[in-house]
């Protein structure tokens, strides 16, 4: 048995049957896709489809419908692509249970994707669903700890991630480190390097212990994600952001690069 919207269900009907109902037709399209049925089957999709009716089955704006749907859509279709490539969903106790942590955290990140107002955020929303279901070295206090900065970071902020774990020779990121020029007079400087400032305070990018004073603010930044961020980077999969996204906000941060000394 299992909860839905406050009311037990049995489990036992077909996997797919009890995630169409679930999900009514977010997935109808994702059905065909190699290692769909898979993932559908197995326990970690019998939870998703617990957790997403959990949230789609109450009264949601249409704005928060599309958000939590699109999320949906592409947990799905991200674990049905692992599936396809040979992984297993987790079958464990972080699965198990009712109701389970999984189950628990499909409903957080949907109720994160419905207040939402960055669109661009959904898919990697959707990859960081997905990572809980298939990462074994997840737990409930780093998942939520995941679905937490997931919503607190702008879509600023998933980007300049992304091009910290991207090789020197794509994007050169020593002239950064010499710090922010607050001279420049605007406005997209000015954001996108408040944002990459709070990823530094937040220690999800690293800094350079060689230039930090007593208790000072550091002004030399090495542009590497820390542990935090590297987490991020590999659950939400922020590494595919595309080429074009990337660009135009490297493309600020060096218009706002201090002169080196």
């Amino acid at each position: 048995m299992s909860r839905r919207s406050g009311k037990e269900v049995e489990v036992h009907l077909p996997a797919v049957k009890l995630f169409a109902a679930a999900t009514g037709t977010v997935a109808e399209s994702l059905f065909g896709l190699a290692g769909a049925n898979d993932f559908i089957e197995s326990s970690a999709g019998a939870a998703f489809a617990v957790g997403t009716e959990n949230v789609l089955g109450g009264w949601l704006s249409r704005r928060e419908q599309w958000n939590a749907e699109t999320v949906v859509r592409r947990a799905v279709e991200r674990a049905a692509e692992r599936c396809a490539g040979g992984e297993s969903p987790r079958e464990d106790d972080f699965i198990a249970g009712t109701p389970s942590s999984f189950e628990e955290l499909v409903e957080g990140t949907l109720g994160t994707a419905q207040r939402n107002y960055e669109s661009r955020k959904l898919e990697y929303l959707g990859n960081l669903v997905a990572s809980f279901a298939f990462d074994a070295s997840m737990d409930r206090t780093t998942a939520n700890w995941c679905i937490r900065m997931a919503e607190s970071l702008s879509w600023a902020q998933y980007v300049l991630l992304a091009l910290a774990s991207e090789d020197e020779s794509k994007y050169p990121r020593a002239s950064i480190n010499a710090g922010r020029d607050r001279t420049v007079d605007d406005s997209t400087v000015f954001s996108v390097w408040e944002d990459f400032e709070d990823l530094h305070a937040r220690r999800l990018i690293g800094a350079d212990p060689d230039r930090l004073g007593e208790g000072a603010i550091p002004r030399r930044m090495i542009y590497i994600p820390m542990h935090g961020g590297g987490l991020l980077i590999r659950l939400m999969e922020l590494h595919t952001i595309t080429a074009d996204d990337r660009d135009l906000i490297y493309s600020a941060l060096l218009r706002g690069t201090a002169p080196e000394s």
